[in-house]
């Protein structure tokens, strides 16, 4: 909703909008917030204040915060790390910078060499645990080419009781209030589900501590927070 839309609606009410303070700073995730002074013309009693907030939710903001920690650390570090990914994958060697990750991908984040090669690949939650996440990840990758149905099978029933139990009969919608979930049976879906449906994640953050590194013995830099998850 913009500012004008909220203005014809309470002019609609019929009141008068007799005065509008703008916001001392901008909100870093929702928008600004603004306070109206508006006046029922036919009421005998003073105006009235409303607070409402404007602007567009940057639903990356979260982890926009996550990644500048990481460039932080980076450059307190003496701007190069070399990153532990884990038991089974070679560390990243050589790190420079942290930066988004290609748009529809399962990682939140990539870490460039000094040639802005990618060598690793990180997923981002802003959350210490599981409740406080909206989601670990979707289906999609399971229906194979785009149109085609979805043929694993507990995939498939999940979406099917959702759709007949979850979704609002008049919009075909999950309505925003309401949550569907299901514990996973198979491991390799939650094992997807985590890493990618290609195992494309190489380490998974999920912390609302600030992400910083440790040394290990070996010299490598290792990332800290509330939970550092590897690829199995």
């Amino acid at each position: 909703m913009t500012q004008q839309d909220f203005e014809n609606i309470i002019t609609k009410a019929g009141y008068v909008v007799v005065g509008r303070i703008a916001p001392k700073m901008q909100c870093s995730s929702s928008g600004s917030y603004w306070t109206y002074v508006f006046k029922d013309p036919m009421s005998p009693f003073p105006e009235q204040l409303l607070r409402a907030v404007f602007g567009t939710r940057d639903p990356e903001a979260k982890e926009k915060i996550q990644m500048g920690e990481i460039n932080s650390a980076i450059k307190n570090a003496g701007g190069v790390v070399n990153i532990y990914r884990g038991p089974n994958r070679p560390p990243a060697m050589g790190v420079v910078r942290a930066g988004k990750a290609t748009p529809n991908t399962k990682p939140d984040l990539e870490l460039f060499n000094k040639d802005d090669q990618v060598i690793a690949t990180v997923s981002l939650k802003s959350a210490d645990y599981p409740h406080q996440m909206s989601q670990w990840g979707g289906v999609g990758g399971y229906k194979g080419k785009k149109g085609e149905p979805i043929t694993d099978p507990e995939v498939r029933k999940f979406v099917d009781d959702i759709r007949q139990f979850a979704l609002s009969p008049v919009s075909g919608e999950m309505p925003s209030s309401k949550t569907y979930r299901r514990n996973i049976k198979d491991t390799n879906i939650k094992q997807k589900a985590v890493y990618g449906y290609n195992d494309e994640v190489d380490i998974v953050i999920a912390s609302k501590k600030p992400i910083l590194f440790k040394k290990q013995k070996n010299g490598l830099d290792e990332f800290t927070g509330t939970n550092v998850w590897y690829f199995p």
